[in-house]
């Protein structure tokens, strides 16, 4: 597939870290108090995945098919910049709190482990008619040969330096 970087986008705003996990409560088994043959029932509270988290993977993959941008990065082993232009309802929120889910719903649809995105934020507008975030994707270039020769001789150095603090 041919496709032209940057790639843009155009998505609904992701569900905020705080509304990502909710807690469901979950009876376990009974467990000894203090040694003796007393038992006692104890309930313990274990995150789970918000629906609200599965329906915006869901929308975002169908607006990326939708593009045609399926799998165009599959197999890409370099990084991978993410650039957000970011319309929130009020300007109390935090842009970070949504790159998580940002990434995570990416990730899928793109075909690369969203270890690879380095997320950029550009601006944050006030827009509480039509909260969204405006995306562009482009691979970045991989460091040139020079640049990873002096990172080679720089982690050289930090080990024979561990090696001589050990001695």
């Amino acid at each position: 597939m041919n496709v032209s970087f940057p790639i843009h986008l155009t998505l609904p705003l992701p569900p905020s870290k705080n509304e990502c996990t909710i807690l469901v409560k979950k009876k376990v088994a009974k467990k000894k108090v203090g040694g003796k043959d007393k038992h006692k029932r104890r309930t313990r509270y274990v995150p789970k995945r918000a629906p609200v988290v599965k329906e915006y993977h869901k929308n975002v993959a169908l607006l990326i098919a939708e593009a045609g941008h399926t799998d165009v990065l599959k197999g890409y082993k370099g990084r991978v910049g993410i650039s957000c232009e970011w319309y929130v309802r009020t300007l109390r929120q935090d842009a970070a709190n949504f790159h998580w889910q940002l990434n995570d719903a990416l990730k899928g649809p793109l075909g690369i482990d969203d270890r690879h995105f380095l997320t950029r934020d550009w601006n944050v507008f006030r827009d509480p008619e039509n909260p969204r975030v405006e995306v562009w994707i482009a691979p970045l270039p991989h460091r040139d040969a020079e640049a990873e020769r002096y990172a080679e001789r720089l982690r050289k150095e930090r080990k024979r330096r561990r090696k001589e603090a050990k001695e």
